[in-house]
């Protein structure tokens, strides 16, 4: 029999209980759902499913480095890397898998979520869906509350996502490209910007005194410490390089 690869479980049926199957190591496992999934490690694990693949195809697939966790995993959708960019740059990423499972169950019920990831704070494992909110129906809202049901039953947080638009998208973009540690600044610069922040500065002035004869290397290092939230805008609106910033910890 022919597996289709992006809906591999299409032949899985269960008519009495809702179950879990994942791969490992390239074998499909099963479970029941329930409190007993935990405890299951599923934000370092395998996609069961590849994307389709057909003509003039409007979605774009990719792989996306975690730098916060060490991994690279695998994005089906623009809106998906969006949303992979969105919880990295939240900062409370211990892990995180996409196309971690799928959900059988009665009625012919079945469900590939496209993200599982383990929260750092407490530990707690949460799933995702990623949906542009035009984009669903009714069907696909009786779903997504039957999985947040089910998420319940186990334990788990569940949430859909459904990315961000204009300008805040383009800012997330453009950070994301300095969320590499080698833009961040050494321990002596850093305890004499975050002085100088405390109240609102320019954003060029910042970068200027971080280092007057690059003052590029200065505002890379400044969207890095964006990234991670240690500072922030005085304002909302697009990013550009006469805005007021400030120290995260003093804003809040």
């Amino acid at each position: 029999m022919k597996i289709d690869l992006a809906d591999p479980y299409r032949h899985v049926v269960s008519t009495d209980r809702y179950l879990l199957l994942w791969q490992e190591e390239e074998v499909t496992k099963q479970k029941q759902m329930g409190p007993g999934l935990s405890i299951m490690e599923f934000e370092d694990t395998q996609p069961v499913r590849a994307g389709h693949s057909y003509q003039h195809r409007r979605h774009y697939e990719g792989m996306y480095p975690v730098i916060s966790t060490g991994q690279v995993v695998w994005y089906e959708s623009m809106l998906e890397l969006q949303c992979l960019m969105q919880l990295e740059h939240a900062g409370d990423l211990a892990g995180i898998s996409t196309q971690p499972f799928c959900l059988v169950g009665p009625d012919r019920f079945r469900h590939y979520p496209d993200f599982f990831y383990r929260r750092g704070f407490d530990g707690a494992g949460v799933v995702v869906d990623v949906r542009a909110a035009d984009r669903i129906d009714e069907g696909t809202r009786a779903r997504y509350e039957l999985t947040a049901a089910l998420c319940r039953e186990v334990g788990w947080a569940y949430e859909v996502m459904h990315g961000l638009t204009s300008w805040a998208a383009m800012d997330l973009e453009w950070l994301s490209a300095f969320r590499h540690p080698r833009f961040a600044l050494a321990d002596p610069v850093l305890e004499r910007l975050m002085p100088y922040i405390t109240n609102p500065r320019p954003f060029d002035d910042a970068a200027r005194l971080i280092d007057f004869r690059a003052p590029e290397a200065g505002k890379a290092a400044l969207y890095h410490l964006m990234w991670t939230r240690e500072v922030v805008t005085v304002s909302d609106g697009p990013l550009y390089e006469d805005m007021l910033i400030m120290a995260a910890e003093v804003a809040a």
